[in-house]
């Protein structure tokens, strides 16, 4: 089978443009594979081990230059053309794995924001019984739902968590919790109460441990109020 591989001078210039990019070397690996242009012919790739990320050195079979990566711009995987010429240049090579790397740095180091919020359900014995009226609180309820959100700002507080900015965010979060305490109905004011909890554990980078004390926060503040179920 024919191959179309960089050449060692090639290489070592990419192994120059990962440094630059400030990515370790020592993540990546050169493999020979098929060419996705032209089946006859075996192409350089490069992958970030582990990641199932990519660049393939590719040709087709009259000596056209084409790239394939994972990730791309705004696809998984990306075909890479040529924009300048018919048969391209190792420089267009070059300047497409330089894209290349900017996609891969921008995936690699972004965190999953849904993975995180993941972390924070609530525990399993928190289920609200599912037939809640949503009939407003009381007066001597809705001071005990506040009584509890302080408790939240004091736990929060003695955590030393976050930016300033972070804490000006979470603050506002409760106030508009505790508000609508007096507005809203049970029901509607338990799935606001859910999705702030949720919306503070991941903006905090809270601990699974931590985001679960808020809960049993909450949960205490609500007692004789809401009923919950163990699943």
């Amino acid at each position: 089978m024919n191959q179309l591989i960089l050449l060692k001078s090639q290489k070592n210039e990419i192994l120059k443009m990962i440094k630059k990019a400030k990515l370790n070397p020592i993540n990546f690996k050169w493999s020979v594979v098929s060419s996705s242009m032209t089946p006859e012919l075996q192409v350089s790739r490069i992958d970030y081990v582990g990641s199932g990320y990519f660049f393939k050195f590719d040709f087709e079979k009259g000596g056209e230059r084409h790239a394939f990566c994972s990730p791309g711009d705004q696809r998984l995987i990306e075909h890479m053309l040529s924009e300048h010429s018919k048969w391209g240049s190792w420089a267009e090579d070059k300047s497409s794995f330089r894209d290349w790397l900017f996609y891969l740095n921008r995936e690699i180091y972004q965190p999953d924001l849904w993975a995180e919020i993941s972390k924070y359900q609530l525990p399993p014995e928190s289920e609200v019984v599912p037939d809640i009226s949503n009939e407003p609180f009381t007066t001597y309820q809705v001071e005990k739902i506040l009584s509890g959100l302080n408790q939240v700002r004091a736990y929060l507080e003695e955590q030393r968590l976050g930016s300033e900015e972070q804490k000006r965010f979470v603050k506002e979060r409760l106030n508009y919790l505790a508000d609508a305490a007096k507005r809203q109905g049970r029901k509607d004011w338990v799935h606001t109460c859910i999705g702030v909890l949720v919306t503070i554990t991941t903006a905090l980078a809270l601990s699974p441990e931590q985001a679960e004390t808020l809960w049993y926060l909450i949960r205490d503040a609500m007692a004789g109020i809401i009923l919950f179920l163990p699943r």
